[in-house]
């Protein structure tokens, strides 16, 4: 586990050895305290710094989620629009509509399957899906390196994380 150096040292008003005299320890006690103000904001500072930041992705988040909205309804919008014009095409029975700079062509696509009863499908036209791929199992592995086997290839390993308050 890696520890983290102390940011502060917290050293009362009083603290002096004994061959000093009184002004040296009230000089060295205010310059411990000027530090630990100075760690102190500095530690505000970045928390509030992070807050803003939390704050921005929470906003763009809210922002991408209506975004998202307007791309789906935009994307329907065509879709309706795209079969109202093929609709008219075939009830006027043309495939081809010029416009003054624009056009419509209507092509038939290839021919697709389109399975609308997959409990009606005899299983010969049914795929077995192919078994999935080997993957580790952690909570194994870390059973067995806690009991002190030994497990190449994997090792136990502590992140450390920062907790914002």
């Amino acid at each position: 586990m890696i520890r983290s150096p102390q940011l502060y040292a917290v050293i009362p008003n009083t603290a002096r050895t004994p061959d000093t005299p009184k002004k040296t320890g009230r000089a060295t006690a205010r310059v411990h305290r000027e530090a630990e103000y100075q760690t102190k904001t500095k530690i505000d500072r970045a928390f509030g710094v992070l807050s803003r930041l939390d704050e921005r992705i929470e906003e763009c988040d809210e922002q991408i989620a209506a975004w998202q909205t307007r791309k789906r309804l935009w994307a329907r919008r065509i879709e309706r629009i795209e079969e109202r014009v093929l609709e008219t095409m075939d009830q006027a029975n043309i495939s081809f509509a010029p416009g003054f700079h624009h056009e419509f062509k209507s092509s038939p696509c290839p021919v697709s399957v389109d399975v609308f009863d997959l409990k009606l499908l005899p299983k010969e036209f049914l795929r077995q899906p192919k078994t999935p791929a080997a993957a580790p199992d952690k909570n194994a592995i870390r059973l067995a390196i806690e009991a002190e086997k030994s497990v190449p290839g994997a090792r136990l390993v502590q992140n450390v994380s920062l907790q914002r308050k």
